[in-house]
């Protein structure tokens, strides 16, 4: 709840309550009001106490500073917990607890030591008052962070490749009690619970059989977890591909851990005739990060998956860009083969579009009718201002894989993805001399994107940098319809004779006419007379700039900030 309405509603229930006891109880009425002020206090009181979480391993010495200095020491007092056992009262030992020490480890504060922590602190707290004020929480979390491994045994055949018999997770460095856990594609498989006395750092291990792993296609993405009290959270991945040989089922295993990166897919959002999608995380900075996994389906073809490798191998040629979603990791000297590209949480920009501009088509039927008043004319400045950004945001990414031979047929908004800070980014791209191929995917679909594709693409087998020019005004054509998609109503058909016969989709009623020019130009039948990426950059430039000296002519806003972005050539 916001602060405002809550501090709203305490006072409107306050006042309730003192009308009632001044009726009833007159002679309790100031002492009402008192309890209420001491209440307020208390309330504002705990947004000055110092709460801090220390994780520790069992062994380490600790050390908390009270938020006093030593000379300041009057009426000061170390205790465990929330007044349960008094340490120290002042200068003065009044418990012998752990090992401890007043004032030795942080000098120039009122400090308390503890040497050699032991397991059993953990989940404890230590508290610091001032004259029965508390001052500081110092909550204690002691766990250790284990290394997993995924091993196998395995019998050599002639001929064939290993056969596994079993899976073994290995677990370096932990303390019990805690639980191994495996999973299959994301699904769980088997636990196993570690629970002795012992709270001493050890190894240990949990096997499963191979053979009772469950198959849907021909390889499982086979993990282990541990989590317990005293455990950080651990786990590692391997892929188990299943075959057929010598003794009619044989097993073998490559790992995903490779320079330093152990990957693992967690959750299958999507699946297509080729392709799946994963929700994963990758190993990174001592912690597992999320991210997107692009998957090689099982049921593709040896030159599918020769193609899909050499795709691969082509991107780690690519450095890291603004406007195109990084690659973090690549798998495909192993099965399944899979791309893993970075997090992107705020959605396509088809989505934000849908869900932040529907309401603006009112507002230009409006304009078209009525004089703009001032404040819808800036509204408007505002919004053209975005989407100018955005489209400078995909050319520069459009352009940056042109210039390195690699293309994105049909380039569509809900091909691009945000950034929390509104950038654009581009993804699910292909080498240009194997565009082609990634046109023959999209004309097999049962909604095949014909709108987005050049003419030369779809009818004369034919596909250059031209082509992504056409694939690019088509999206300025989405985006400044707010998210509308083109020729919705006309069959697959209709849509190649329009085409044929020179798109000309109708200028949007909030695109600029400079603009608006500028995507005919690109969707010239001839494609040595469509502009350059280059060329498109410098015109939205040159909107963009306009508009700034239309503001600035209007002189409407003249206490605005300057735009957020910055255009370049």
């Amino acid at each position: 709840m916001p602060f405002k309405v809550a501090v709203i509603i305490r006072c409107y229930v306050y006042n309730y309550l003192y009308q009632i006891v001044l009726i009833f109880y007159p002679n309790a009425a100031l002492f009402f009001l008192v309890l209420i002020s001491y209440s307020d206090t208390i309330n504002a009181t705990k947004d000055t106490i110092r709460n801090v979480t220390l994780l520790l391993e069992p062994g380490e010495d600790l050390c908390l500073a009270c938020p006093v200095t030593d000379s300041e020491v009057k009426k000061m007092e170390w205790w465990l917990g929330m007044k349960e056992l008094r340490l120290y009262r002042d200068s003065i030992t009044v418990t012998d607890y752990y090992k401890s020490s007043l004032n030795t480890c942080s000098p120039g504060n009122y400090s308390l030591g503890i040497q050699n922590i032991p397991i059993n602190l953990s989940d404890t707290e230590y508290t610091c008052w001032r004259s029965g004020e508390l001052l500081a929480v110092f909550k204690i979390k002691i766990e250790v962070t284990p290394t997993v491994k995924i091993l196998f045994s395995h019998d050599n055949y002639p001929s064939t490749e290993a056969v596994v018999d079993d899976l073994t997770c290995v677990i370096y460095r932990a303390i019990q009690p805690f639980n191994i856990t495996w999973f299959v594609d994301g699904l769980f498989h088997k636990q196993y619970m570690f629970n002795d006395r012992d709270r001493s750092i050890a190894n240990f291990n949990s096997t499963i059989s191979a053979t009772s792993v469950p198959f849907r296609r021909n390889f499982a993405n086979i993990s282990c977890q541990i989590d317990g009290p005293f455990v950080a959270f651990g786990s590692n991945f391997i892929v188990l591909r299943h075959t057929f040989g010598q003794n009619d089922t044989a097993f073998s295993t490559l790992t995903a851990e490779t320079s330093g990166k152990a990957t693992s897919l967690l959750v299958c959002l999507k699946t297509s005739t080729l392709f799946e999608y994963w929700s994963a995380q990758y190993f990174h900075n001592e912690r597992n990060q999320k991210c997107f996994a692009k998957v090689l389906s099982g049921s593709a073809t040896v030159d599918e998956a020769r193609s899909f490798q050499e795709l691969a191998l082509n991107l780690r040629s690519l450095k890291e860009h603004s406007n195109l979603v990084k690659i973090v990791y690549i798998a495909v000297d192993e099965v399944p083969q899979t791309i893993f590209y970075e997090h992107m949480n705020f959605g396509t920009l088809r989505d934000f579009m849908m869900s932040n501009y529907q309401e603006s088509r009112a507002s230009r039927a409006i304009s078209k009718v009525v004089n703009m008043n001032k404040t819808l004319k800036h509204n408007m400045n505002n919004q053209l201002r975005d989407l100018l950004y955005f489209s400078s945001s995909v050319t520069k990414g459009i352009r940056y894989i042109s210039k390195h031979k690699f293309s994105h047929p049909a380039l569509r908004l809900n091909k691009v993805l945000l950034t929390q800070h509104g950038e654009c980014k581009i993804y699910d791209i292909c080498q240009t001399e194997k565009a082609m191929r990634r046109i023959a995917e999209h004309m097999e679909k049962e909604h095949p994107p014909i709108a987005w594709m050049s003419p030369e693409a779809v009818f004369n087998n034919q596909y250059t940098e031209a082509s992504d020019v056409w694939g690019l005004a088509v999206l300025f054509w989405e985006l400044y319809s707010f998210g509308a998609l083109p020729l919705v109503t006309l069959s697959n058909s209709e849509v190649e004779q329009r085409m044929a016969e020179g798109l000309n989709l109708p200028q949007p009623s909030f695109c600029p006419a400079a603009m608006y020019n500028m995507m005919v130009s690109c969707w010239d039948v001839r494609q040595g007379h469509r502009p350059t990426f280059k060329e498109i950059q410098n015109q939205i430039n040159d909107i963009f700039n306009n508009l700034e000296k239309e503001k600035q002519k209007d002189n409407v806003f003249e206490n605005e900030q300057l735009p957020y972005f910055v255009l370049e050539g």
